[in-house]
């Protein structure tokens, strides 16, 4: 996106910060001014996660929230899933620790 003298920003919340199966995790994204923003959730092979790991959620001035459910963790283990939102050049990186 060329530089229009306008501010961007990019914010990630995610709750919970700790999730077992069966619990639902939240991002809500923010944008002002953005490219293409993409959100991608990486998971560690000890955990299942029901619904698609990349989305893209929006352009330009936008919130949304994206929702992933634990399906299935190994038993006792413990792994931390790690959110990735990218908008051009802007990165935020997010985690939830599982624990089944």
């Amino acid at each position: 996106m060329a530089d229009t003298g306008v501010s961007r920003r990019l914010e990630v919340n995610i709750r919970p910060p700790v999730a077992k199966p069966g619990d639902t995790i939240v991002a809500t994204v923010e944008g002002v001014n953005l490219d293409e923003t993409v959100v991608h959730l990486d998971a560690p092979d000890t955990v299942v996660i029901s619904q698609p790991h990349t989305r893209v959620v929006g352009t330009g001035t936008f919130r949304q929230s994206i929702e992933w459910t634990v399906a299935h963790a190994k038993k006792g283990t413990s792994g931390t899933v790690e959110i990735t939102t990218t908008a051009g050049d802007l990165v935020r990186k997010n985690l939830c620790k599982i624990i089944a």
